[in-house]
């Protein structure tokens, strides 16, 4: 392959040199012949060498930018979908606040429901809590009273009976009576 472009080379050389150089030179179409060829040679050459290269350069560059370009597309769509997306939501925000003001009532209704529900079952403990302990207050109170009037009668008695001798055989002779 070298030889053949060394070979390119000097012949163009040799044919446009002329080969006589005491012969005085007119100019004529004949002259452009051979570095015609030589051009036309050595462009063929670099054509046919570099095709390859400057093709799978090319394709290269195509898919590059082809994939960019797809990528570019597909983000594009997505923006354009969420842009959407966001309209929607903005067209929608006057139906959004009556949904949610609805929502907000009913669920405050229900709380207050709730609410009052847990109020009317703590008022109604409260107040058998309240009965229960009065009761028991109350049965404590009558017991602690009566056991403090059975003392007092129980004392008065003991003094009665102890004041009169006659009592007192008397109520000897009934214990014993008993027994």
């Amino acid at each position: 392959m070298r030889w053949l472009v060394l070979l390119l080379v000097l012949s163009g050389e040799l044919f446009a040199s002329g080969g006589a150089a005491a012969t005085p030179h007119h100019a004529s179409i004949k002259d452009l012949l051979y570095p015609m060829i030589n051009a036309t040679l050595f462009f063929g050459f670099l054509i046919y060498k570099l095709k390859k290269p400057t093709s799978e350069m090319f394709n290269k560059n195509y898919d590059e930018i082809k994939s960019q370009v797809e990528f570019s597309e597909k983000k594009n769509n997505e923006a354009d979908h969420a842009l959407k997306n966001i309209q929607n939501k903005l067209n929608n925000i006057p139906e959004e606040e009556k949904r949610i003001k609805a929502d907000f009532e009913s669920d405050f209704e229900k709380y207050k429901e709730l609410a009052q529900q847990d109020l009317e079952a703590g008022i109604t403990r409260t107040k058998k809590e309240f009965d229960g302990k009065f009761e028991s207050e109350k049965e404590a109170g009558i017991f602690s009273l009566q056991s403090e009037l059975l003392t007092a009668i129980v004392a008065d008695t003991k003094k009665i009976i102890a004041g009169s001798n006659e009592l007192k055989v008397k109520a000897t002779k009934k214990i014993l009576a008993d027994i």
